[in-house]
C-alpha cells in the first residue's frame, strides 16, 4: 500500500477489528471520514531528514513568557520563518505528551522546526504538570498560549484567524479538548489576554486519549487477552529503529494493572477520592464534547496500529463521534507504528497547506 493511499471503510474496518482487543468501530457511518495508511519509512532516513531541516529556515524565540498563574510563569518556544513572510500567517501550537506528568515544550521542537521550514509559525507550549495543579490546569494554560498568540498576532506574523493546535499523547487529548470546549468558561483559566478568544481552527491529534473511562478498560482487557500479544509483537526490528521495541512481560503487568485511581500521572490528574473519578473522567474527555454543534474546527487523528499506550480506538471514538455530528474529520492509520506521529509529516504538512493554507497558496 503507498504512503498516501486511501482506503475505504470496509477495508478499514477488516483491518482494525481482526484481534478480540475491542479496536471495533462500532456501527456509525464513516463516510465523510478521509482514512490514509501508511507503510513506515526507514526511521534512521527520517531523522536525517529532518536533522538537515531543523538546521536553518527559521528564527527561534526561547523563553517567551505566555501567561502567569500565582508566582509561575507559562513559558513557550516560537519558530518563525526565515525570511519572514510578507503577509500573515497561519500558527500552530504543540502541547507535549508525558501523562500530563512529564516532560517539556522541548519535546515538540521537531514538530515546530518541521510546520516553520514550511512556512507557518510554530509554538511549543509549556503546561502547568499534575504535580503541580490537577486538571482543568493544562488545558486552561493551552488556551492562555493560543490568546497570547492571537494578542501577539502582528508581532509574530500570525493571521489570528488561523490558529491551530497538535499535540500528541496527553498533549493529543489537551489538543482534542481546545477543538471542542471553546466557550466553557471553567476550562479558560485566567493566565493573561482576558477578553482574547482561544478559539482554534483546526485540530491534530495524535493518539491522544479522548475516553478516559473506556481507556481503563480496554487496556484491562488486553492484558487477558492471547491474541494482543500477537498483534503487538514487533514484526521485525532491527538497528535503524530508535529504540527496541517495548512489547513483551512488562507491558502486558502495566496493562493488567492500569487504573486511573492509582496510575502515578492519572492519580494527580484527578482532584476528590476514587468515588469521584468516573465522573471527572467524563468530564476531562472530549469523547463527552463531541456534540456541541457549534465552533467545532476540523480534526485530523494521527494513530499507530501498534499503539501500546493508548489504544487506536480511542481515536477511533472520537472520531465517530465527530463524523456524526457532521464535523470535517481525517483519519492517518499508521501501520506498524506505535506511540509516534513522526513517520506522518511529509502527509500532516500536505493536510495542514490544505486545511490552514499559506497566503497566495492555491
Amino acid at each position: 500500500m503507498s504512503a498516501n493511499e486511501s482506503i475505504n471503510r470496509r477495508d478499514f474496518l477488516k483491518g482494525v477489528t481482526a484481534s478480540s482487543v475491542g479496536l471495533t468501530l462500532g456501527a456509525q457511518a464513516l463516510t465523510a471520514i478521509t482514512l490514509t495508511s501508511s507503510e513506515p519509512a526507514s526511521a534512521s532516513a527520517a531523522s536525517k531528514e529532518h536533522n538537515k531541516d531543523a538546521a536553518n529556515g527559521y528564527t527561534l524565540l526561547n523563553n517567551v513568557q505566555y501567561g502567569i498563574v500565582g508566582k509561575t510563569p507559562l513559558l513557550m518556544n516560537i519558530t518563525i520563518p526565515d525570511p519572514m513572510p510578507k503577509k500573515p500567517v497561519p500558527a500552530i501550537l504543540f502541547f507535549h505528551g508525558g501523562g500530563w506528568g512529564g516532560g517539556s515544550r522541548e519535546d515538540m521542537m521537531s514538530h515546530c522546526y518541521l510546520v516553520s521550514k514550511a512556512g507557518y509559525v510554530g509554538a511549543s507550549v509549556e503546561y502547568r504538570l499534575v504535580g503541580q495543579a490537577p486538571f482543568p490546569a493544562q488545558l486552561q494554560d493551552c488556551k492562555g498560549a493560543v490568546r497570547f498568540i492571537r494578542a501577539n498576532a502582528e508581532k509574530y506574523g500570525v493571521n489570528p484567524d488561523l490558529i491551530g493546535v497538535w499535540g500528541c499523547s496527553a498533549g493529543g487529548h489537551l489538543a482534542a479538548m481546545m477543538g471542542l470546549t471553546e466557550g466553557i468558561a471553567e476550562f479558560e483559566g485566567d493566565c493573561g489576554n482576558p477578553g482574547v478568544s482561544s478559539r482554534v481552527q483546526l485540530v491534530v491529534d495524535g493518539f491522544g486519549p479522548t475516553d478516559l473511562e473506556r481507556w481503563q478498560e480496554i487496556v484491562n482487557k488486553w492484558a487477558d487477552d492471547k491474541e494482543a500479544y500477537k498483534l503487538f509483537a514487533p514484526p521485525v526490528w532491527d538497528a535503524s529503529m530508535a529504540q527496541p521495541p517495548i512489547w513483551g512481560e512488562a507491558m502486558f503487568q502495566w496493562w493488567k494493572n492500569f487504573n486511573l485511581a492509582t496510575d502515578p500521572n492519572l492519580s494527580k490528574f484527578f482532584t476528590g477520592n476514587a468515588a469521584d473519578i468516573p465522573k471527572q473522567a467524563k468530564w476531562a474527555s472530549p469523547v463527552t464534547y463531541a456534540d456541541r454543534k457549534e465552533n467545532v474546527p476540523p480534526f485530523l487523528f494521527v494513530h499507530g496500529t501498534l499503539d501500546t499506550w493508548v489504544p487506536l480506538q480511542q481515536s477511533i471514538q472520537l472520531a465517530n463521534a465527530l463524523d456524526k455530528n457532521g464535523v470535517k474529520v481525517d483519519f492517518m492509520l499508521e501501520i506498524n507504528v506505535d506511540h509516534d506521529d513522526s513517520k506522518a509529516f511529509p502527509r500532516i504538512i500536505e493536510y495542514l497547506r490544505k486545511t490552514l493554507p499559506l497566503p497566495n497558496a492555491s
